[in-house]
């Protein structure tokens, strides 16, 4: 794919109609084109390359834009100086952009600075005393009388007792039901 975008903007545009507002259009036309199927397809191995293609292939697109734009305002020498300057900053910003993308991702400095702050987070922790999360028991809804009703049934292959109506049931075979320990998910047994 790179290599097709390369032989259109390079060999293609030298014979079609040189220096011309044409020859930018198309080349434009070109460019969206490819943006378009980088975006669509994501054709590299990884999510960073496919991000800094994306970059790459929209400045490129917006250069040729600019290019179209100063053919227009061939006369006006302060459009075509601003002009000039937005493309720079469009490149550089593009520069940075694919520097940025390089070092925090593919280099592995994001995953740094993670570690870095999971390393504070610990050394706060630790100096204060202990985690800051704490888990606190909630009080019990049973009332007396249900809590000793549930301290006398016992489970026995043979015991034809009824576990008592307020505590959830976990069917685990046939012939064996236990109750649940709490009511919230994840409690007791799946």
């Amino acid at each position: 794919m790179p290599l097709l975008n390369k032989t259109l903007m390079c060999g293609g545009l030298v014979v079609l109609a040189p220096g011309s507002p044409l020859q930018c259009l198309i080349a434009i036309l070109i460019m969206f084109g490819h943006l378009l199927l980088v975006l669509k397809l994501a054709p590299y191995n990884k999510w960073t390359e496919d991000w800094s293609q994306l970059f790459t292939s929209m400045t490129l697109m917006f250069i040729t834009l600019g290019a179209f734009t100063g053919m227009m305002y061939h006369d006006d020498q302060t459009q075509i100086d601003r002009i000039g300057t937005i493309l720079v900053v469009l490149s550089i910003s593009c520069l940075f952009v694919n520097i940025l993308i390089t070092v925090c991702f593919d280099c592995g400095g994001w995953q740094s600075l993670r570690r870095g702050r999971q390393r504070e987070q610990e050394q706060e922790e630790s100096s204060s005393g202990g985690k800051k999360t704490q888990v606190l028991p909630i009080a019990s809804s049973m009332t007396s009388e249900e809590r000793n009703e549930l301290k006398s049934w016992s489970v026995k292959e043979g015991n034809k007792k009824q576990v008592p109506s307020h505590v959830p049931k976990v069917v685990i075979s046939d012939k064996l039901h236990v109750p649940m320990v709490g009511n919230m998910p994840g409690d007791g047994w799946a």
